[in-house]
């Protein structure tokens, strides 16, 4: 679930993510460029929540802006 959560978000930003002929298995990272580690933490907590339905969709900057105010 968290696992899932983290690859979920680090393929949304660019970063790996999982392979179209093995889905079950993650992509060797190393991480290009900057992460959204603002991000990553919303998809930690929606997940550990067991509610992902408020962030499906949203790109990093606009979880941001909502983190913002």
């Amino acid at each position: 679930m968290v696992v899932d959560a983290l690859v979920g978000e680090l393929d949304r930003q660019g970063q790996g993510g999982r392979p179209p002929d093995d889905p079950h298995r993650l992509t060797a990272y190393p991480i290009k460029g900057t992460i959204d580690v603002v991000a990553l933490a919303e998809a930690v907590e929606s997940a550990l929540r067991g509610d992902t339905s408020e962030d499906d969709g949203k790109e990093p900057a606009e979880l941001n802006a909502a983190n913002d105010g």
